[in-house]
């Protein structure tokens, strides 16, 4: 078995692959896309990529910060704004989760339970807790959402790069190796996880924590 620093090098390796060839291929948010998918090939082929979780955890910490920074006074003041956005919020997620509940029990055969809190549209570890407290199958909650995630980070910046067409040259300058480190941290946030059908499912999203 390999030892933690060495998995986690072997992460940081194949995720900078990743990110310089979608950088080659010219895409978009090469270093974040290509590692996550480098480190999610590699994961499926058995390789032993993971991250500690202690590090996870501060970078986690880091993110935190980044995100709370972008509330500023500008920002807060266009709130007045925001009520036709907060009312369709308001009635997309009852809608949403309702759907995706009749689609787990009809389509993937799901527990009630499992259903249900596979079908918000948000908070993994919301509803993998609650979902756990209640009797659920917290592998499968966590799959559905964690895909959830892999999807919408995947296809989001797509959609903005040729559909929207916003995209800065920017956006292709090589990374620190610190910015490496940060973006395998944030998509290494799944362990363990086992597929409904049977089978370890640990590799299959996301590499696992340590």
């Amino acid at each position: 078995m390999m030892a933690p620093f060495a998995r986690l090098a072997l992460a940081l390796l194949v995720g900078a692959g990743g990110g310089t060839l979608f950088f080659r291929l010219d895409l978009p948010l090469p270093w974040m896309l290509g590692a996550m998918v480098a480190t999610t090939v590699a994961a499926f082929a058995g390789a032993p990529v993971s991250l500690p979780r202690p590090l996870r955890n501060g970078f986690v910490l880091v993110i935190g910060v980044m995100l709370g920074s972008a509330f500023t006074p500008e920002m807060l003041a266009t709130m007045p704004g925001w009520g036709a956005g907060v009312a369709i919020l308001a009635l997309y997620v009852p809608v949403a989760t309702i759907l995706g509940y009749l689609f787990f029990r009809k389509v993937g055969g799901f527990s009630k339970v499992d259903a249900y809190f596979s079908a918000a549209p948000g908070g993994l570890n919301e509803m993998v807790m609650v979902g756990e407290n209640y009797g659920g199958d917290v592998r499968r909650i966590a799959i559905v959402h964690t895909v959830r995630i892999l999807i919408v980070v995947f296809l989001v910046p797509f959609y903005f790069r040729y559909v929207v067409d916003a995209y800065s040259p920017a956006d292709r300058y090589p990374p620190s190796p610190a910015l490496l480190r940060s973006n395998h941290a944030t998509l290494s946030s799944s362990s363990a996880l086992e597929s409904p059908a049977g089978g370890s499912a640990e590799r299959c999203v996301f590499p696992p924590i340590n």
